[in-house]
């Protein structure tokens, strides 16, 4: 156990790198936030496609080594 090292760390860091893949909606849908503008009203369901590629940039920033 390590201070400031916990899930709300793990969480920013989430949102941070998935950020990059440029689709804040499918994000957002990972996370598990609440989307109150309109256009969530009209949004019926996000695409496998979208969600799988939030998860698989953010695996690839995981397990990528530094060089």
């Amino acid at each position: 156990r390590r201070n400031g090292v916990g899930f709300y760390a793990m969480r920013h860091t989430f949102e941070t790198v998935a950020g990059e893949c440029l689709d804040q909606v499918a994000v957002n849908s990972v996370m598990g936030h609440v989307d109150q503008s309109m256009a969530s009203h009209y949004r019926e369901t996000i695409g496998d496609d979208r969600l799988r590629r939030v998860a698989d940039h953010v695996r690839t920033w995981l397990y990528t080594p530094s060089v």
